[in-house]
């Protein structure tokens, strides 16, 4: 398995460690579903990383799904959600839910009185599998200490005008 090193995010000792994989967001698989982010993209920031999912992003997907307006669109998503699938799911076990606790109580403890407990639930398995998470949200993560956070690249929107510094 390759392994990556980088510097964790949040209000820690800054220090390389080595990473074993990669935990997707579920904001990439989204923008995936859209054809907003380009697989090559995708690609190049999990770094040859064997790529996970979570339970929770499976939840939150369905979720998407059931909530689909049209047949159209339920479609998609649930292809998305199929596509998703293949990737191995990481379970959430005990070490997963110490972890959390962990977490949960150090920023309760530094007065972050509201978090998102879906987005908790993936930094905890990320730091409890030394797993980087992937994902297109970084400010909602930045506050978390030891994790690693990557950010792939968004397509250029159709129709933008470009630059000359993107020329």
């Amino acid at each position: 398995m390759a392994a990556v090193t980088g510097t964790p995010r949040g209000d820690v000792e800054r220090q390389d460690r080595a990473v074993l994989g990669a935990l997707i967001d579920t904001s990439v698989w989204i923008a995936i579903e859209r054809n907003e982010i380009n697989a090559n993209g995708l690609s190049e920031t999990a770094r040859g990383l064997l790529a996970f999912t979570s339970p929770i992003v499976v939840g939150e997907i369905k979720h998407g799904v059931e909530r689909a307006l049209t047949p159209v669109q339920r479609k998609s998503r649930q292809d998305a959600l199929d596509s998703i699938m293949r990737h191995p799911v990481i379970a959430i076990d005990a070490a997963v839910a110490v972890q959390w606790g962990v977490l949960s109580a150090q920023l309760f403890m530094q007065g972050a009185t509201r978090r998102r407990s879906q987005d908790l639930w993936l930094a905890a398995t990320a730091i409890a599998r030394q797993l980087c998470l992937i994902t297109l949200n970084p400010r909602d993560f930045n506050d978390i200490p030891g994790l690693l956070i990557l950010v792939p690249p968004r397509k250029p929107a159709l129709g933008a005008a470009l630059s000359p510094q993107t020329l």
